[in-house]
């Protein structure tokens, strides 16, 4: 999964770097990525439905979070688009890759409580070092 992640951005920075009528600007790239993004996942979905037939789960109360869930997930790629343009892909893959479980961890630490303090807590130390 880290390689496809990593990779993600590949093509994008290849086309700029070869092509010499390539946009310049890392947002004319944003619609295309995410209609490969719905492609992939209506093909994953419909592959799905026809292998469970008649035993599809999906529940109607996941459609707003999911919903949401893909509005977050947009605006994250946008700005990871905006950092590997300013940045370069060394610097901004860690912190894109990083940062987001680290905020998510330290939530569960202080505000929901999920993580004691204790083994698990001194395990997640070393884990975030």
């Amino acid at each position: 999964l880290g390689i496809l992640h990593g990779l993600m951005m590949t093509p994008i920075a290849y086309i700029q770097d070869n092509d010499s009528n390539a946009s310049p600007d890392v947002l004319d790239y944003v619609f295309p990525h995410f209609c490969a993004v719905f492609f992939s996942s209506t093909v994953y979905f419909i592959a799905y439905c026809v292998w469970m037939r008649d035993r599809i789960h999906a529940p109607a109360e996941l459609i707003l979070p999911s919903a949401t869930y893909g509005i977050l997930w947009c605006t994250g790629m946008i700005l990871w688009f905006i950092s590997n343009h300013l940045l370069s892909q060394t610097v901004s893959f860690p912190i894109t890759t990083r940062l987001p479980s680290t905020i998510g961890v330290l939530l569960d630490v202080v505000f929901f409580k999920d993580i004691k303090v204790s083994y698990s807590f001194r395990n997640l130390q070393q884990n975030l070092i």
